[in-house]
């Protein structure tokens, strides 16, 4: 059973989907890979052919400027070695090119399937992006509850307290109530706000790493606020 959520779980399928994609084209390629090498084999034969009649020009050239010796031989058994090679080499590239041209039209269709993946992978990312948006909205909108519920009970512990007479207990928990003195507030709301930044800028990376791994998850940190300040109402 997967532990992942609906939309990840999709994205990983894509992923393995597209790997199985992937090492089929690389195999449908390896016919054009071995009739690119063929045909270099085969122009390299040609090379060797036409190297044997440049030197048999060149031969027949410096005879004629010096003819004092026997007329130059033709290199008849090295031209009947190359064109052996060739005749080998050109039957080797036609064949190989023949195979690649066969698994062509089924290698471009796997090509627009490709590109097709590649556009359903951008919707799949964009749905885990909705995803974990809505798990994090579920936590804000539990804190917003559990904040609300804090708030209204502070307020009604400093009307206890006040209606009790108590003005330094109910200081006390006015503090609580507004987070501190001026620049306290000021402390905190400025490393929370350097910190919401950072968050942001962590979240707004997640679609750049689904790319690559359908289960990555941003890079959070919670933030630390000062602990004397938290605990200032406790002493």
């Amino acid at each position: 059973m997967s532990l992942l959520l609906p939309a990840r779980q999709a994205l990983a399928e894509h992923f393995v989907a597209t790997a199985a994609l992937d090492a089929r084209l690389d195999r449908l390629g390896d016919p054009a890979r071995l009739a690119a090498a063929a045909s270099a084999t085969e122009e390299r034969a040609k090379a060797a052919l036409d190297l044997i009649a440049e030197a048999e020009e060149a031969r027949l050239k410096a005879w004629t400027a010096d003819p004092s010796g026997p007329m130059p031989e033709p290199l008849s058994g090295m031209r009947e070695a190359a064109l052996l090679v060739l005749a080998d080499a050109a039957q080797s590239a036609d064949r190989c090119r023949q195979q690649a041209e066969a698994v062509a039209p089924h290698a471009r269709a796997l090509v627009l399937q490709r590109q097709d993946m590649d556009k359903r992978q951008d919707e799949l990312i964009n749905a885990v992006l909705v995803e974990e948006a809505q798990l994090v909205a579920r936590d804000y909108y539990r804190a917003i509850a559990v904040s609300n519920a804090a708030v209204a009970a502070l307020k009604g512990l400093s009307w206890s307290l006040c209606t009790r007479g108590d003005g330094r207990a109910n200081a006390i928990v006015n503090d609580l109530l507004f987070g501190g003195d001026g620049p306290s507030r000021s402390r905190r709301n400025e490393g929370q706000a350097r910190h919401n930044n950072v968050l942001t800028q962590e979240w707004s990376k997640l679609a750049e790493l689904l790319r690559d791994d359908p289960t990555a998850t941003p890079q959070l940190t919670p933030y630390e606020h000062d602990a004397a300040e938290a605990d200032r109402g406790a002493a």
